[in-house]
């Protein structure tokens, strides 16, 4: 997406705090974009979401922040997330009144919930310091709206990547009698794969008849967790490590519906990556890619992770679906998402960038 941007701009160039996350198994991939690595304190932190798991993360403070836009001089700055950066390159915007600020946010409203009212008030101070906002969705401008931002002024970028590889998956064709879902992401808490593998091994101690597959790919600290509990005879649950980009292609090839039960997630790419392969999902509600781009009962089957009874009525109907409506919500899902590509998230963002530069001096 930023090589489309830069290739439709004068000069892009990207500032980050970090080259890779701790943990990450993949190195920086710049290609053509002009990349930055800033002077950065990290701290390490545990998030605890009110739903009662942990995760960890990262709190960067890129201290350099002004002086790299000082040295730039950029007419358009797009700043991610609400931190010290943000507060920085709103300052920049205040010193040097040409330059035009976005604000580019990733959140939903349910993994906001539970912060404390002194953080929802500073953010509401820092954004009405930018000319526009950028959300990666429907939850995420929703709660732009909520801290009082204008809906004009908030443009939508979903979250995209490249889909040729998956665009050409050749799924399988359902097997009678027995379900094969799939799992590509991080192994933690927050994902919701121990409780819905409880759930799961619900259903089919009540339908002995139908056989479950389940294939894991990915890495994190649950990985025993989630292959030495015991299940019915007829549920496996096959780990099969983690995965680069170019083999997750073959991940998708061979299940036929795609299972994702967060607990919580400001996106999940891996949506994008499982539809366009033609695979429908059986999905969690607080994943902003499920709202946004899975239709219930078209596409997928949708569900609270907290709600044990919708989770045990979207695996029956996903599981118990006939095999041609596998195939055909498949190819729905496809079809829905071949469009949600780098060149659209391009775009969308160049809009927000043309709509600030047409914006008087403030």
């Amino acid at each position: 997406m930023f090589e489309h941007l830069s290739d439709r701009v004068g000069h892009l160039r990207v500032f980050i705090s970090t080259a890779v996350e701790p943990g990450r198994p993949w190195a920086l991939a710049a290609g053509r974009v002009d990349v930055v690595i800033q002077k950065t304190i990290s701290l390490a932190s545990y998030w605890r979401h009110p739903l009662g798991f942990r995760d960890r993360h990262y709190i960067r403070f890129p201290f350099d922040s002004y002086t790299q836009l000082r040295r730039f001089r950029p007419d358009v700055t797009i700043s991610l997330e609400l931190g010290l950066r943000t507060v920085m390159a709103a300052l920049f915007r205040m010193v040097h009144r040409r330059n035009r600020l976005v604000i580019w946010v990733c959140m939903t409203e349910h993994q906001q919930s539970g912060h404390r009212p002194v953080r929802t008030l500073l953010r509401r101070g820092l954004i009405r310091l930018a000319d526009a906002v950028v959300a990666n969705g429907s939850s995420a401008k929703r709660y732009m709206m909520h801290l009082g931002y204008p809906e004009k002024r908030i443009f939508v970028v979903p979250t995209v990547c490249d889909l040729d590889s998956f665009l050409s998956v050749v799924p399988i064709c359902p097997q009678a009698g027995v379900r094969r879902l799939g799992y590509v992401g991080r192994l933690v808490e927050g994902k919701g794969l121990v409780q819905f593998l409880k759930r799961l091994d619900a259903f089919v101690r009540r339908c002995p008849s139908i056989q479950i597959v389940f294939e894991i790919y990915g890495y994190g600290p649950l990985v025993s967790a989630l292959t030495g509990a015991a299940h019915s005879s007829n549920l496996t649950v096959v780990y099969k490590g983690s995965l680069s980009l170019d083999d997750r292609p073959k991940a998708y090839a061979s299940v036929d519906i795609f299972a994702f039960p967060t607990l919580s997630d400001e996106w999940g790419l891996v949506v994008n990556e499982a539809m366009a392969s033609g695979l429908p999902v059986l999905g969690s509600k607080y994943s902003q890619a499920v709202e946004d781009l899975v239709e219930d009962g078209t596409t997928g089957w949708t569900f609270a992770p907290d709600n044990e009874g919708e989770v045990d009525r979207a695996i029956q109907r996903a599981l118990q679906a006939p095999d041609s409506t596998i195939r055909s919500m498949g190819q729905r899902a496809r079809q829905a998402v071949a469009s949600v590509s780098p060149v659209r998230g391009a775009g969308a963002m160049l809009e927000a960038i043309t709509y600030v530069l047409g914006q008087p001096n403030k």
